[in-house]
């Protein structure tokens, strides 16, 4: 409600005598600032992006033109457009009582950061903001206009490609003067390229390089404005994605510190993170954030960062070892019920998945190479050892009669082939040269359900490559 607005109140001369005077804590280290760290990425940034295209929506039922709309001169919103006009503002009147006009803008493709209206005028008025990456939209924002020319921006972020606006109140015309939006993302060069013979291979580089870059901000994002949350699957994929367009490792160095110091005192990691306090669990994600570490140092041969976590990396692995020695069979399990970390931690152990175990063979065999590699033979024994242990388990539970995963081998019955549980066996390693051929032959089988997320397609994409 910008009516509620001090003017002038971020001016030098602005008087402020009567607020109240802040209390000095003194100079850090001091609580609660006992711990300052050196800022280790870039400052967030981007270029100022426009509309490409705009649409009004008016009560207006007439056959003349413009005769009784509400919305003019709108193409002043999009530069470039053949119908800009930079000598006129766009203009807003709500002649029906009973309907808000509005304008829907198209910025092209997916943007991140914070946008901002420049009203060059009104008498107040009421402004709903609503959001969508699609055409399904979301009504986030509303703002209260003071009157006179102001800029309006929310306080957090927006993720979108569409932007409406729904003028429910005009008291008085109301100007506008641009829209527009800073992007606000983690700073990189496009240093990878490819290019082929097939435009639509071409297509998929270029939107899978920007979907990367919108999920880089203080750390790797699940997505840039639902959860802007670090997830442990993702963090795998998005490393790996993002080493290879960009070149930077700096980011992923940073989102594992952040997790592991909100490592569990048994050695697992949260699922998602960096805030402290989280108590779901998943154990799948504890081995991913494992593997990018793994792949972090695999990538940048940085072993001053490897030596600084590898005493909490080598607690994730004994954690996971005391899992597999604890159960039988000798697996990563679950509790029937409970997604809590305090009640997997102290629960009897009854479902052993595909989606819980193979990504620790996984990590198991590579820990267990590059220990052997790095000189620590005793961790390096110990890691192999339970991955042949965990291998022959799974050979034993998780395949069936004709190649294929079985997600949940105590319900196989209940549980229908899947072409991501069969991705993921075969991203696994564990099968031999020619067993992992037959299946990779198999994997578009007509019986297996069809693999709907992009991170399996990226197993998936990993396994046929190493087959």
């Amino acid at each position: 409600d910008s009516r509620r607005e001090i003017d002038g109140w971020m001016e030098r001369s602005f008087d402020d005598s009567d607020w109240l005077t802040p209390a000095v804590l003194g100079t850090p280290p001091i609580e609660p600032y006992t711990r300052l760290i050196e800022r280790e990425i870039p400052f967030l940034g981007g270029e100022c992006v426009f509309p490409v295209n705009v649409h009004s929506e008016s009560a207006s039922v007439t056959y003349a033109w413009r005769e009784d709309e509400e919305i003019y001169h709108e193409h002043r919103l999009i530069p470039g457009s053949p119908w800009y006009m930079s000598d006129k503002y766009v203009e807003v009147y709500k002649t029906h009582a009973d309907f808000s006009p509005s304008l829907l803008l198209d910025f092209g493709r997916d943007v991140t950061g914070y946008p901002e209206i420049v009203i060059q005028d009104s008498g107040g008025g009421i402004i709903d903001v609503l959001y969508g990456e699609s055409l399904q939209l979301v009504r986030v924002d509303r703002f209260i206009l003071k009157g006179g020319r102001q800029t309006l921006r929310p306080f957090n972020r927006r993720t979108f490609r569409y932007m409406k606006l729904l003028f429910q109140e005009t008291p008085q015309r109301i100007e506008i003067d641009r829209i527009s939006m800073v992007m606000d993302t983690y700073p990189v060069a496009y240093t990878g390229a490819f290019d082929c013979s097939d435009a639509l291979l071409n297509r998929i580089w270029e939107v899978g390089r920007t979907t990367i870059h919108l999920s880089m901000l203080d750390h790797f994002v699940d997505c840039p404005w639902r959860e802007r949350t670090i997830y442990g699957g993702d963090v795998y994929n998005e490393n790996l994605i993002a080493h290879y367009a960009f070149g930077d490792p700096r980011l992923n160095r940073k989102t594992l510190r952040q997790m592991f110091a909100i490592q569990y005192p048994e050695g697992a990691l949260p699922p998602y993170g960096p805030y402290r306090g989280c108590d779901g669990f998943y154990p799948s994600w504890t081995a991913f954030f494992g593997l990018a570490f793994l792949d972090h140092y695999a990538l940048t041969g940085d072993r001053a960062f490897l030596d600084e976590l590898w005493p909490a990396f080598s607690r994730l692995l004994d954690w996971a070892m005391h899992e597999l020695d604890a159960n039988d069979p000798h697996l990563i399990g679950r509790p029937a019920k409970g997604r809590k970390f305090s009640e997997w931690n102290t629960s009897p152990k009854s479902v052993f998945g595909a989606w819980d175990n193979f990504p620790f063979l996984v990590l198991l065999r590579r820990s267990a190479e590059l220990a052997r590699t790095l000189g620590k033979s005793r961790e390096a024994h110990r890691y192999a050892a339970a991955a042949r242990r965990m291998a022959a388990t799974l050979r034993n539970t998780m395949i069936d009669a004709d190649g294929f995963a079985v997600p949940y081998p105590h319900d196989a019955a209940a549980q229908p082939r899947t072409q991501s549980d069969s991705a993921y066996l075969l991203w696994s390693g564990l099968l031999e040269a020619a067993e992992g051929s037959a299946l990779a032959a198999k994997l578009t089988a007509p019986e297996l359900k069809p693999i709907d997320t992009p991170f399996f397609a990226l197993l998936l994409a990993e396994g046929l490559f190493a087959y």
